[in-house]
């Protein structure tokens, strides 16, 4: 059984999730919480991929006959639109590639004979499993999945599927991919209901893609540059792209920033454990700058 695919539309992400297998009929509730469970996870993405973006879940339609779901992830203020390179629509599938590559930490752990230890390889987190095999996630991602909500709903999902009578397996795809995002057989979530993930237990960097506008330049390295973030909330970060000071101050083409101007950039913050927020309390600095946005 699949449910039929919606064209996505500038208006957001359709992603279609689908229970597999052979059965007369599947329990309301189970189905309900795990559909809950998976969007909650995509919304929850947001503030991993990008700070002020919300995500709202929608199900667009039911395959007649059956409780097959086609879900439409949204954003939930318009006002983030036009500081968002590349559009909602790509933030959107960000956060569904995010929510199903924690799914898929889980599974891999699983089938690995569970998770021994973490540790920071560059820009990503490498998994010990029990099998001695090693897993390679990015930083984000590896946080993301740890953080104990998150954790909490991938378990919710699984118990829930493992005591759906008859059903096989689970697919969340959407129609551009050649491969699903996600998928498993009911053993697999048998074993991700009991997966426990190393918890980031010392300070460690993280690295995030953000848009910012610059509220304030300075060109003195002893000094912070501040920005004001997609939430309208001002940080402050030391600049450490070299190449992108000099061509400021050289006034290179492209390179006309000031007051108000938007860039994006890749962040380096110190995870600092025990907050709410992905550890983005410690001190941060632009690595790079990616690219500076031209006003419309």
């Amino acid at each position: 059984m699949f449910a039929p695919f919606g064209t996505p539309t500038m208006e957001g992400a359709v992603v279609s999730f689908k229970f597999e297998g052979d059965f007369d009929g599947l329990e309301v509730g189970r189905f309900a919480s795990v559909v809950s469970d998976y969007s909650s996870l995509v919304a929850n993405a947001s503030s991993y991929i990008a700070p002020g973006f919300q995500v709202e879940a929608r199900i667009v339609s039911l395959t007649p006959g059956c409780l097959d779901a086609v879900l439409g992830f949204v954003a939930s203020g318009l006002t983030v639109f036009s500081a968002l390179p590349g559009g909602p629509v790509e933030t959107l599938r960000s956060c569904v590639e995010m929510a199903s590559s924690a799914l898929d930490l889980y599974k891999a752990t699983a089938s690995h004979g569970g998770a021994v230890n973490a540790k920071q390889e560059g820009e990503g987190t490498q998994i010990i499993m029990g099998d001695g095999s090693k897993l390679e996630f990015s930083r984000n991602e590896y946080y993301y999945a740890c953080d104990k909500d998150n954790g909490r709903l991938v378990k919710s999902m699984a118990s829930n599927i493992v005591s759906c009578k008859g059903v096989d397996g689970v697919t969340v795809t959407e129609k551009a991919r050649t491969a699903p995002m996600f998928e498993a057989d009911a053993s697999d979530f048998r074993g991700i209901s009991n997966v426990v993930l190393p918890e980031p237990v010392e300070e460690r960097e993280i690295f995030d893609v953000m848009t910012l506008e610059i509220v304030s330049p300075v060109y003195d390295t002893s000094r912070k540059w501040r920005f004001r973030s997609l939430d309208g909330n001002v940080v402050a970060f030391d600049m450490e792209d070299q190449t992108f000071l000099d061509n400021v101050v050289a006034r290179a083409d492209g390179y006309d920033v000031g007051p108000r101007t938007l860039i994006q950039a890749r962040v380096r913050w110190r995870y600092i454990p025990g907050r709410t927020d992905g550890g983005k309390r410690g001190a941060g600095s632009i690595v790079e700058v990616l690219e500076v946005i031209e006003p419309e």
